[in-house]
């Protein structure tokens, strides 16, 4: 794929970028070149200003302007539209996925690349809401030596679409400039992390704490005292729509036995029962 000749470079990485597609090639010292992104369908370029560190230009004779940053280990990307609608912005080719996918899906998955099940699994679930489906708005590739970890800094009105290739996965990212606030910003970063599996969320901490946004758990806890008794407390989860449904008891006398005795949880539990709630059980 032939790129337009805009890079972006320091001591610890080289980025070319091409101002048609958004298309990103990023090469780490020292390290062979990974594909980041391979672009979206071709926009008309205007007023590119360029610099070692900098590029700024237009699409569509101004419908959306866009910046590029290199500031250390971050590629800072910034998309303003002229009016409402949707753009797409990335193209994660499945070769990008290296030696596998770092997925903030609840506590946070390792998904490795070639995993069956795992692609499986992603698949079936279709389109990803980054604020809904996310614990945290970011997500990464393991490359051996290096992570690449992009950031969504405006986490709003971004959606991601999973296509694979053999048994390597590849992600496309939708952004919607919408009509109550079509002059915001579609901001992210890409960020070069070392052979770390949390470099990425630990970026992320970094960013908050530098945007002022960071709240620490003392700070959580001053403002709700209560919140402290959680600390370090057992938790049981159950599924379902019920509490306790029928499938979940094999031996239905022995659980009577059970709640009917004064010791243990049962006890505990009695004491949390009003009088009519006592003649119930």
């Amino acid at each position: 794929m032939a790129l337009a000749g805009t890079v972006l470079e320091n001591s610890l990485w080289r980025i070319e970028l091409d101002p048609v597609t958004l298309a990103l090639r990023v090469t780490p010292a020292d390290n062979d070149p990974v594909q980041a992104s391979s672009g979206v369908t071709a926009h008309k370029v205007s007023q590119l200003i360029q610099t070692s560190n900098q590029a700024s230009w237009q699409w569509d004779d101004g419908a959306f302007r866009l910046s590029a940053t290199l500031d250390q280990r971050d590629l800072a990307l910034s998309i303003t539209a002229r009016e409402a609608g949707e753009l797409n912005i990335l193209q994660q080719p499945t070769s990008a996925m290296g030696k596998g996918l770092i997925w903030p899906l609840a506590e946070g998955h390792y998904v490795p690349a070639g995993n069956t099940l795992w692609q499986n699994f992603l698949l079936e679930q279709g389109d990803v809401n980054i604020t809904q489906d996310f614990s945290l708005p970011l997500w990464g590739v393991d490359s051996g030596t290096f992570t690449l970890n992009w950031l969504m800094t405006n986490p709003y009105n971004n959606r991601l679409h999973w296509q694979a290739e053999g048994k390597r996965l590849g992600l496309s990212v939708r952004h919607e400039f919408t009509a109550l606030a079509p002059s915001a910003p579609m901001t992210l970063r890409l960020h070069l992390g070392g052979p770390d599996l949390l470099a990425g969320a630990k970026r992320y901490r970094q960013w908050l704490v530098e945007q002022g946004r960071y709240e620490p758990l003392a700070d959580k806890l001053r403002q709700t005292p209560e919140a402290e008794k959680l600390l370090g407390a057992s938790h049981v989860y159950l599924w379902g729509n019920d509490l306790l449904g029928p499938g979940d008891v094999r031996d239905w006398s022995q659980l009577r036995k059970i709640l009917r005795s004064d010791d243990g949880l049962a006890g505990e539990l009695k004491g949390l029962l009003d009088k009519e709630s006592m003649q119930v059980t």
